[in-house]
């Protein structure tokens, strides 16, 4: 039984990495192959910088208008279908036990988070979108136990943190994006000692 379980550890690992793997070198090749693209030409190459450089002073309020009926949309369907995305997103196979489409669900959320996050990354480059993709919800597992309260502590310490670097980037003209990522790695740093602390009491 030994070997029968190491066998299917070791599988499992392989499948993970795998998958890793995969996702990692698509991301790695559309990344580098769309800035390849169009930087033969100079709007390609402003383009590129604008991403690289991670600035919001060229968002315009189109980009705004964009965004905000984005939010509003998606919050309607999680508020409407929030009982399936829950189901969904905790148990994959429960949901498609019980008649939901998974193939179709993973479509329609790949295809959300493919906008969403290709959108930002054209208004405010790489560096921002990257930071409050994955340092919020870093932020709020310190700090947070229960699974259900975790994206609201996230979007609030994401909130906090663009409050925080409007003000400072702009009382002390700094670039705002960075700011921003700057304060998140603050935060992370801060949750992470006060877990450390409160294990030890």
């Amino acid at each position: 039984s030994g070997d029968w379980s190491s066998d299917v550890c070791s599988s499992d690992l392989r499948k993970n990495r795998t998958h890793n793997e995969i996702s990692s070198l698509v991301f790695l090749f559309c990344a580098s192959s769309a800035i390849l693209l169009v930087s033969g030409s100079p709007h390609g190459t402003e383009e590129v910088h604008a991403i690289t450089a991670s600035t919001l002073l060229g968002a315009t309020s189109h980009d705004v208008w964009i965004l905000l009926a984005t939010l509003l949309g998606l919050v309607g369907i999680i508020l409407r279908k929030k009982r399936e995305i829950g189901l969904y997103l905790l148990d994959s196979d429960t949901a498609g036990a019980v008649g939901l489409n998974l193939k179709r669900w993973d479509l329609y959320s790949a295809a959300a988070v493919g906008f969403v996050v290709g959108f930002c990354l054209k208004v405010t480059g790489f560096l921002f979108v990257f930071g409050f993709l994955i340092l919020p919800v870093l932020s709020a597992r310190e700090i947070i136990k229960r699974f259900w309260a975790l994206p609201m502590t996230s979007c609030l310490i994401s909130f906090t943190a663009c409050t925080l670097a409007y003000f400072i980037s702009v009382y002390h003209d700094l670039p705002p994006a960075q700011v921003a990522v700057f304060s998140l790695c603050l935060f992370w740093f801060l949750a992470m000692a006060w877990r450390k602390m409160m294990l030890r009491n």
